[in-house]
């Protein structure tokens, strides 16, 4: 049977008249799910995303909530293998609806992370942008904490490749309250970390504020990231450069994001004057 014979049939199912008074949803889903996979086979790929739409629409008046969502899924992997990038998105969102209401969060946030490094290996940041920042906040949405650092670690390194700097930050700032409610501490002190290097790369002026409120966080000046960072920091006031290359290749780097150490490791300091306190200045 050809794609176009099924949907046609499915169609049919659907439809109400003189005589017959309520849809046949059971068998509308058959007819839809064989016609998505024959346009599948026929290289249909718009046909097959029209199947499975109306699929999942029958699978909603069916009550088959989990069903919906996948035939969803299937149409966001369909669309963004196959360079319809707004109909990814939009059954995307689809998707996380209906695993949420079916009570899988998890799966939902799975979903969005997917998608989101999907558009980013076809460099569509704005979309990959999206999906990531919807995945943040189905963390808080969801309680699902125990996930952060599978959101947050691909985010802050997407937002970072583009130089969104200050989004970075907000999103660190967002990983930070996540990992606090976790009472993790060693999560805590690392993105803590990444907190003071970022101020330092973007915007050094309010650095020493930045430290203060950060060093408030009770276990981060017993931890080794706050002695790397501590060490940094001097070695940036005193124009200090091989002191500092030294603090900023020490084995707390190893888990932070690739670009914001790069950012770092970058930092070109202007050696501070030397001032002898012996020495007689005459000023006149």
């Amino acid at each position: 049977m050809s794609g176009t014979s099924e949907y046609k049939k499915g169609l049919k199912c659907i439809k109400t008249g003189l005589f017959k008074w309520k849809p046949d949803f059971a068998s509308a889903a058959i007819h839809f799910e064989a016609a998505s996979k024959a346009f599948e086979q026929e290289r249909n790929i718009d046909g097959a995303i029209d199947a499975y739409e109306q699929l999942a629409k029958v699978n909603e008046q069916m009550n088959d909530i989990w069903a919906a969502a996948r035939n969803y899924e299937t149409i966001a992997i369909l669309s963004v293998r196959n360079e319809k990038y707004s109909k990814a998105a939009e059954a995307t969102e689809k998707a996380v609806e209906f695993f949420r209401i079916n009570g899988n969060g998890e799966k939902a946030l799975r979903m969005y992370l997917f998608i989101a490094a999907e558009f980013k290996s076809k460099e569509l940041i704005e979309l990959s942008n999206k999906m990531y920042a919807l995945a943040i906040n189905l963390l808080a949405d969801e309680q699902l904490y125990q996930f952060t650092k599978d959101v947050t670690t691909p985010y802050a390194t997407l937002l970072l490749e583009n130089r969104l700097l200050k989004d970075a930050m907000t999103i660190y700032e967002k990983e930070l309250l996540f990992a606090q409610a976790l009472k993790r501490d060693h999560h805590i002190n690392k993105v803590a970390m990444c907190i003071l290097a970022l101020i330092l790369v973007d915007n050094p002026g309010v650095k020493e504020e930045k430290f203060r409120e950060i060093c408030r966080i009770e276990c981060f000046p017993m931890s080794a990231e706050y002695s790397t960072i501590s060490d940094l920091y001097d070695a940036y006031d005193e124009g200090n450069q091989p002191k500092y290359d030294a603090a900023a290749r020490k084995v707390s780097w190893n888990h932070i994001e690739a670009p914001l150490v790069r950012f770092v490791r970058a930092i070109v300091l202007t050696a501070k004057p030397q001032v002898n306190e012996e020495e007689d200045f005459d000023f006149k």
